[in-house]
């Protein structure tokens, strides 16, 4: 199978949606920690509530946490990854 070459000439001005990409993937960074910061004690788990309005199940705790492992694969910062594999021992260890 034949794969197409590219080559570059010089320096090119990257796309708009690329430049706003990265910009979005850096505040992302930013956001998961913060997030998982307020929600989370520093073992991971999860702080709880007297009354959640919305949660009927344990998947509940799983689901607030599952773009982590995406946006990860996506160009997420190293500390996203980890966050993911933490808070999905930390949910898994208070469900059991």
């Amino acid at each position: 199978m034949n794969f197409p070459t590219f080559s570059a000439t010089g320096r090119q001005t990257p796309p708009r949606w690329a430049v706003e990409q990265r910009e979005l993937i850096t505040l992302m960074n930013q956001t998961a920690t913060f997030f998982a910061e307020q929600y989370t004690r520093p073992d991971g788990t999860l702080k709880w509530r007297e009354k959640w309005s919305g949660m009927d199940g344990t998947d509940n705790g799983y689901e607030i946490f599952i773009p982590y492992p995406l946006f990860y694969l996506l160009g997420g910062g190293d500390h996203v990854g980890e966050l993911a594999q933490k808070e999905w021992d930390a949910i898994t260890w208070a469900f059991r």
